[in-house]
């Protein structure tokens, strides 16, 4: 056999070799996505499961679940937020990455004040009438379509509701904010195109501070948009652009 035939007779041996871990690799691959995938939403947000995540972790819990201020649900794939009945001490929820399709189950979460559902299958706000302290809300990443459900809620602070479908109707579905007690509001890369809702809605929040807007067609139809804004929304502290420079967002801050 000539040096070249040897030579090809290695390289095929390798590429052979080669193959064969490129099989096996995808296969276990494959076997890890289908576990994964069988197990997001494997179980119910039950009593039973809560009482596991106490158990489980028991230098973030306590037994005693009044006596909670905190509870971590993220990544579970429940399909209904519900059984919190006995955590009357809940401050802050976690429950962002599961599958709910609405807000439920809070009517005993008197005390809560930071609730965080982002990435879930939210479609319309409802179910806080049970939370009059809460005062950080986040519903980024959901089915949303109009802003309602906030103005019993006297001590909310901030609204972030990014990446929804709020604004296909124009001022409409955002004209309950002028009801709330909102300071800082995120509405970034939502359906806002209506202009108007500078003057019927921005200008009437009274306790509008800061204001995330970037990534909606409105923004560029507002004349002089920083200006523009600034001068109408007298007590605005800060304020995202909808101009990018050097890959940064640009953000103003009125001085």
């Amino acid at each position: 056999m000539s040096a070249s035939d040897l030579d090809r007779a290695l390289h095929a041996t390798v590429l052979k070799r080669e193959a064969v871990k490129e099989a096996e690799y995808r296969a276990a691959r494959q076997k890890h996505e289908e576990e994964v995938r069988l197990g997001f939403g494997a179980t119910d947000m039950t009593k039973e499961e809560l009482k596991k995540l106490i158990d489980s972790d028991r230098r973030m819990y306590y037994r005693s679940e009044e006596l909670n201020d905190k509870l971590f649900i993220q990544y579970k794939g429940w399909k209904e937020l519900k059984n919190l009945e006995g955590w009357t001490g809940l401050r802050a929820l976690y429950g962002e990455c599961n599958a709910f399709d609405r807000i439920s189950g809070l009517s005993s979460c008197r005390n809560l004040r930071s609730l965080f559902l982002q990435e879930n299958c939210i479609k319309k706000i409802e179910g806080l009438e049970g939370c009059p302290l809460l005062w950080n809300l986040n519903l980024n990443n959901n089915f949303i379509e109009r802003i309602e459900g906030l103005s019993h809620l006297r001590s909310l602070n901030t609204l972030t509701i990014q990446r929804n479908k709020i604004g296909f109707s124009g001022v409409d579905d955002l004209v309950h904010l002028v009801e709330t007690t909102i300071s800082t509001l995120d509405v970034q890369d939502n359906k806002i195109w209506d202009p108007d809702v500078l003057p019927e809605v921005f200008v009437r929040m009274g306790d509008l501070r800061v204001l995330y807007l970037k990534g909606n067609p409105c923004a560029k139809k507002i004349p002089n948009y920083r200006k523009g804004i600034t001068a109408v929304c007298h007590n605005l502290k800060q304020l995202s652009c909808y101009w990018r420079l050097s890959g940064q967002d640009v953000r103003f801050t009125p001085h």
